[in-house]
């Protein structure tokens, strides 16, 4: 059993897809416990720290956050429209500066510099 970095979140769902490498930050995982805990639902995280060649072969820009372990994207797959825009909303109020909607994922980041919004 994986251990827990947070109440609702395991290591492993953070963990590079293909070297298993976790260099997540501890305070993007407190921002997404507080998410969790304020929508009150499920966040299934589809991608967390990411190496180089990890991000590259998954078509990541050369500066993603997911390199620095400030990004994680969560599966929209279960998230109705009106469940997505509290999501989002919520995300917003708690800090995150990143925001990059998909139809099967929203990302989410702490970057350090200014906000940003997207949609995939």
């Amino acid at each position: 059993m994986s251990e827990y970095v947070s109440e609702n979140f395991r290591k492993s769902e953070f963990e590079c897809h293909c070297c298993g490498v976790y260099k997540m930050d501890k305070s993007l995982i407190e921002s997404l416990q507080a998410l969790r805990e304020y929508v009150m639902f499920p966040l299934i995280i589809t991608s967390g720290y990411r190496c180089k060649v990890h991000n590259f072969r998954v078509g990541g820009v050369d500066n993603s956050q997911h390199t620095l372990g400030l990004a994680v994207d969560i599966s929209t797959k279960f998230i109705n429209g009106y469940k997505l825009f509290d999501l989002i909303d919520a995300a917003i109020g708690l800090g995150f500066k990143g925001i990059g909607v998909s139809p099967k994922f929203l990302h989410v980041d702490t970057r350090a510099s200014e906000g940003a919004l997207w949609v995939y």
